[in-house]
């Protein structure tokens, strides 16, 4: 097994500074990787995030290092790749994964939006189901937890209990 070097110095602030430009974006992924830009998906096209410079393998591994506590980092050393999590308070929910790619490190983020506005049609069932019954979401349409989604849907009519 090939031994990863010690933690070098993250950088937590540039890494929300990425984080927070993502999100107000738009986006909906962000990728870290050495040889490239920092690349946000909007829309379903992959761009380079806007002012963002070509990252050396040292930079790939500083930001994508920002993410992970020491045990985490162990567990990352041990396994050579990691999903985690992380939370930017007042900007968003982020699902992490860690990766070697080609000798360098990677991150592959997914940006969860703190509210998910809700299309008229789905408040529209939610609203008839407070009233009638119980509406039941079976899959979300991107994968994500509905668990997840539920608490994030602040905009359905409450039914009103006499």
């Amino acid at each position: 097994m090939t031994r990863l070097p010690e933690p070098v110095n993250a950088s937590p602030l540039e890494r929300d500074t990425i984080l927070r430009r993502a999100t107000e974006l738009g986006a909906s992924d962000l990728l870290i990787t050495a040889g490239h830009t920092v690349m946000v998906q909007r829309s379903g096209v992959l761009e380079a995030l806007p002012g963002s410079p070509v990252l050396s393998p040292l930079d790939s591994r500083r930001l994508a290092e920002s993410f992970l506590t020491p045990a985490l980092h162990e567990r990352f050393v041990r396994d050579l790749e990691l999903d985690t999590r992380h939370y930017l308070p007042g900007v968003a929910h982020f699902r992490v994964n860690l990766f070697i790619q080609r000798g360098h490190w990677g991150a592959a983020v997914r940006i969860i939006p703190l509210h998910i506005p809700l299309p008229s049609i789905v408040r529209g069932l939610a609203a008839f189901a407070g009233v009638k019954g119980r509406l039941q979401l079976k899959r979300a349409a991107n994968g994500a937890q509905l668990t997840e989604l539920a608490e994030k849907f602040t905009d359905i009519p409450r039914p009103i209990v006499p």
